[in-house]
Order: structure tokens, then sequence, then C-alpha cells
């Protein structure tokens, strides 16, 4: 993963999964152990805006930068202030799963100036959202000792084909042409394929039948 992210123009990632509920937690980072170290001492999960937002959403989202600054309060400031001196300063966050007192996500970081990391964003952003749920299903599968196949929950040849392609890029309605159906139908069998994973969205879908082998990357 260090090396994927630094391929792609960023310094450095943060896997988490935490469960208030059994004590379990899991990190896997490249970040600087000296800021980690800090972080846990000074308890920053509590405050930090970025945790906060995890927790209740489902989707990919950004932070740094002067504007998103701007809304946080002094000690939140304070955080920012002391990752950046570590090279934290923006970042993409992807969810993979949460709920009451538990996450489960990952972030890629940069210390570059907010006008490079838009432009690496632009270029990188669909690239770094699959690998973070990729990286979160391969991870979380190995935590559980889940099994690589679920026989009762194996997708159709169709919805295989849906998500194939979406993974190479094709949107519903060009995905619809090639499969010869309506593109209301590709929607439809990609919903029972995001159903039957156990995932928020269709790219989570995607990233979940990759992991188990069910379709190619």
């Amino acid at each position: 993963m260090s090396r994927f992210v630094e391929g792609l123009g960023f310094e450095i990632f943060l896997f988490l999964k935490s469960d208030e509920r059994t004590g379990e937690q899991c990190i896997i980072s490249n970040y600087p152990g000296e800021w980690l170290e800090r972080y846990v001492k000074k308890d920053y999960a509590q405050v930090d805006p970025v945790v906060r937002r995890a927790a209740r959403s489902t989707s990919s989202f950004l932070w740094g930068g002067k504007d998103y600054l701007g809304l946080l309060h002094d000690q939140q400031k304070l955080l920012f202030n002391e990752a950046g001196e570590f090279g934290v300063r923006h970042g993409l966050t992807t969810v993979w799963d949460n709920g009451p007192g538990k996450i489960t996500g990952m972030s890629i970081a940069t210390g570059k100036s907010e006008a490079e990391f838009k432009r690496l964003l632009n270029k990188h952003r669909a690239d770094l959202e699959l690998i973070g749920l990729y990286f979160c299903s391969h991870v979380d599968k190995n935590l559980s000792g889940r099994s690589a196949c679920w026989e009762d929950e194996l997708l159709t040849p169709q919805e295989k084909d849906c998500l194939s392609w979406m993974v190479r890029g094709r949107t519903p309605g060009e995905i619809s042409d090639i499969l010869r159906t309506s593109e209301g139908e590709v929607l439809s069998m990609l919903r029972m394929a995001a159903n039957k994973l156990r995932a928020n969205d269709f790219a989570h879908a995607a990233a979940v039948a990759i992991d188990l082998g069910l379709i190619e990357p």
C-alpha cells in the first residue's frame, strides 16, 4: 500500500478498524511513529473531525485545506497544525463500515500543497477510492477469518459482468449497450450484487467481489 500511494504522488496512509463494544482495534499505517504516539497520548481521536465524519459517513470524503480548517474549532486546528509538522496536511478518507461505536476505513494523505493535492485528486480519485475499499475488505476478511467464498451468496454471471464492466470505468448506460439490456436492468443487477455482498454502494461491491475472487480487478 505504501508503494501504491507513493506511485500516485501521495506519501502516507492509515487503515483503522475499531469497535468499542468488543474492544477490537487495528491500525495499519506508514504514518510517522512519533505522530501516531502523540495522537494516542493526547487522545486526539476524541476531537479528530476526520474520525467523527467517518463514524457517520457512507462514502469517501476530503479533508484539509484552508476552507476545511476554517470550519474547525481551536483544538481541532491544533491537531491539524501538529499533523502538518509530520507531513499530514490533506487527505481522502474512504469508509468501509461504520455503526454505533465502530469504524472501518482508510485515509490516504499527503504533505504537499493544497494545489498539488487537488491536481493529484483530480487525476487519481477513482483509483484511490477503489483501492481504499479493496484494502479495507482484504484486511477485514483476514481479521475476521471470513471464508473467501460465500456459497449461498455467489453472484450470478450477469451480476459479475455488470461489476466487471463498472471496474473498467463503464457507466450503467454503457454497460447496458454492451450486455444488450436496459440501463434499469443493469442498475437492478448492481443493486442485487451490492446487497448480496453487504456493500454500501456499487464501488464497495466491486471491491468485495475482487477480494473474494469473484471478478478480476
